[in-house]
């Protein structure tokens, strides 16, 4: 779309645009609304409140046996590489190699 400049009576190649006419508005006729006819907010059938929530909590299992597996055993970086490995107590004194 080009830039124009200039009057609105002319089009872009500098012609007289024609005339254009004047457009009616519709204006509807003005009515009463009568309180009756208005809908109310309430609510048409019964309110049923919903069901209580039942209480889902239970307590953490027990998990005081890992602790005591865990100490045979140490977590070390591999030789020369990024992932870590579970080591065995007694293999300690390899994990460099």
């Amino acid at each position: 779309m080009a830039i124009t400049f200039g009057s609105l009576r002319h089009t872009t190649t500098g012609r007289k645009s024609l005339a254009k006419e004047e457009v009616k508005t519709y204006t509807p006729e003005f009515e009463d609304i009568s309180s009756s006819t208005i809908p109310s907010n309430r609510r048409q059938t019964p309110y049923y409140p919903s069901a209580k929530a039942k209480s889902t909590y239970s307590p953490a299992p027990d998990n005081s046996y890992k602790i005591e597996v865990s100490k045979k055993f140490t977590v070390a970086p591999a030789y020369n590489k990024g992932a870590y490995q579970v080591i065995n107590r007694n293999n300690i004194k390899d994990i460099g190699r």
